[in-house]
């Protein structure tokens, strides 16, 4: 019974979109090139659930045992997508070892010699699911405990339980294949917060590529020295840079961005750079296709202009 109550209550969390709540890995993900970045993501939400839930449990007083219980329901969802997650892992190893055991035999029946690296090659990383079961298992028994919880001292000892297993899971897993989490991934935890304030991951993106452009054109700005208004806004600063790179890389293609780049990316820049705007799919692709282009030739301008630089110093010193 309790077991479907969980199950029932998983659907509620997703469609609530309740904060740091870690959906399963898509297909893609799981069998893709990234398993132990996947593996590390896991990880790193178990150890960001964990700290929150520490958080409610040191509270002296008027814990929150509806809180501590979704937390805990967090903890065990995390625990079982990254059981699936090691399993595929655990494969992968057993038939990358099968493979070179074939090359080994292939080897030996051909007479070649064998050294000890083949062998080596032969050792598995495969990672245990015991303790992550027996985890997943004490939580799923210490959960309706904690629901309805009328023994505060015994419940309190009980999540400590579960969140010593879960840390130790975590350092023998971390130490075991050394894995590490991109910073990349970390975005799902502020497409999280972001939602809350109206935003989306269309407006993540968006900042990035924007954010990009003018920091590479004011990293440019002040390599080449070019004199610009202090109180020139990015627009004015971004065309004078333009005309500059013109003049000195002789890239015709500058022109376009000076006199074609269209009214609307401009008006995208502001609305999310400025007020917080999440553009649409078309308008993100617009964001994108363009301050890629941007990019593109300013480091070729730049790129130019260095070597243009470097050919004229060179032959005033043969001069």
């Amino acid at each position: 019974m309790h077991e479907i109550k969980y199950e029932t209550k998983s659907v509620e969390l997703e469609e609530s979109n309740m904060e740091n709540y870690i959906e399963v890995a898509t297909e893609s993900w799981i069998y893709g090139p990234g398993m132990l970045e996947m593996i590390a993501y896991r990880l790193e939400s178990l150890r960001e659930v964990l700290e929150q839930l520490k958080k409610e449990l040191y509270r002296t007083k008027n814990l929150n045992w509806v809180r501590i219980e979704r937390l805990l329901f967090k903890v065990k969802s995390v625990l079982e997508a990254l059981t699936e997650n090691i399993k595929v892992y655990n494969d992968l190893q057993r038939s990358f070892v099968f493979n070179k055991l074939m090359e080994i035999i292939q080897k030996a029946q051909k007479g070649e010699q064998l050294s000890i690296f083949d062998l080596i090659n032969l050792q598995t990383y495969e990672v245990p699911l015991d303790s992550i079961k027996n985890a997943v298992e004490y939580i799923t028994i210490v959960l309706p405990f904690v629901g309805e919880c009328k023994a505060e001292v015994i419940c309190r000892e009980k999540v400590y339980e579960a969140v010593s297993r879960v840390e130790a899971i975590i350092e023998n897993i971390s130490g075991r294949l050394g894995v590490y989490i991109s910073p990349l991934v970390q975005l799902v935890g502020l497409k999280s917060l972001i939602a809350k304030l109206g935003l989306n991951e269309n407006w993540i993106v968006a900042i990035a590529y924007l954010q990009s452009l003018e920091i590479t054109v004011n990293k440019l700005v002040k390599e080449l020295e070019i004199q610009v208004n202090e109180e020139a806004g990015f627009k004015d600063k971004f065309r004078t840079l333009i005309r500059h790179l013109k003049e000195k890389a002789k890239i015709e293609e500058l022109t376009l961005f000076e006199k074609k780049l269209p009214e609307i990316f401009w008006d995208l820049r502001h609305k999310v750079v400025h007020a917080g705007y999440s553009p649409r799919k078309d308008e993100l692709n617009t964001i994108i296709q363009w301050t890629t282009k941007i990019l593109e030739k300013l480091i070729e301008a730049k790129a130019k202009i260095a070597r243009t630089n470097t050919l004229t110093i060179a032959t005033k010193k043969q001069n």
